[in-house]
């Protein structure tokens, strides 16, 4: 039986939902720019969920939201990096309902937790959108 010589590339993921304890404790984590560069060099594909990821947890319920990138500019995603508080305030979810102009509230109440992620202002501040290299290739998908 021959063996073969060739390597399947190796890919890291990096998806949005499950990547905002990083965002909210940075502290306890090696720090985002950090992780991507250090994926760099050990993988050859980077891939990352593209968009941004919103959720808010009421006492009374969860809402989450994906914003796709082409609804977002980069005024918009620097206003939240920096205004962003991950607890107080108060959050309000309604659907209107189809036979009459009423809102029905679904969830409303003071925020317990607030969790954000987005991985474009951090590729952009290292510099990774600006980077010619051939050992890697960055992805984004949604």
């Amino acid at each position: 039986m021959p063996i073969s010589n060739s390597l399947t590339p190796s890919t890291f993921f990096f998806p949005l939902e499950t990547n905002t304890g990083y965002f909210d404790s940075p502290s306890n984590y090696l720090s985002l720019p950090h992780r991507i560069k250090q994926a760099s060099l050990l993988y050859e594909n980077l891939v990352f969920e593209s968009g941004l990821y919103t959720a808010n947890i009421s006492e009374t319920g969860c809402q989450s939201e994906w914003q796709p990138l082409e609804d977002l500019t980069n005024d918009q995603l620097l206003q939240i990096r920096n205004s962003f508080n991950p607890t107080g305030g108060s959050t309000y979810f309604a659907i209107k309902s189809p036979d009459d102009e009423e809102w029905i509230p679904l969830m409303a109440g003071p925020v317990v937790r607030r969790f954000y992620s987005e991985f474009h202002t951090t590729l952009h501040g290292i510099g990774f959108y600006d980077v010619e290299a051939s050992n890697f290739s960055i992805c984004l998908i949604w």
